[in-house]
């Protein structure tokens, strides 16, 4: 039988205090591992203003705290409510890579480095062709 603990008015067994502990820490390392990520926070005010504003944060609910504290300190907004919906959109970094057509048709009739990379010219060309 297992060992009950007293915690306050509530009793827990040392089982499930243990597995809540567990997954405390584990929230607490997940957090720290997950890398920063732009984001952004937006909420809609009393009067149907949307407020949005860019952030770079770790979690959820770093986002919204550091948006709102923009907001708050832009002095453009009133008091926000607890059933105030904020909204964090989390975009990865775009990346965009610019090349010439020219570049492309050279590459295309270069010589391929490796049987899978010939196919893959072989496709592209037919494609162009067509």
């Amino acid at each position: 039988m297992e060992e009950a603990l007293n915690i306050g008015p509530w009793r827990q067994s040392a089982r499930t205090a243990l597995v809540t502990r567990l997954t405390k820490q584990k929230r607490r390392l997940y957090a720290r591992l997950m890398p920063r990520k732009k984001c952004r926070v937006l909420f809609k005010d009393v009067e149907g203003v949307v407020h949005s504003t860019e952030v770079e944060a770790e979690s959820l609910y770093e986002a919204a705290a550091l948006g709102l504290r923009v907001f708050k300190r832009a002095e453009w907004m009133g008091d926000i409510g607890a059933a105030t919906r904020i909204t964090v959109q989390i975009h990865e970094p775009p990346v965009e890579h610019f090349l010439m057509y020219a570049q492309l048709e050279t590459w295309l009739r270069g010589s391929a480095k490796s049987p899978a990379e010939q196919v893959v010219k072989k496709r592209l060309r037919e494609m162009l062709a067509s």
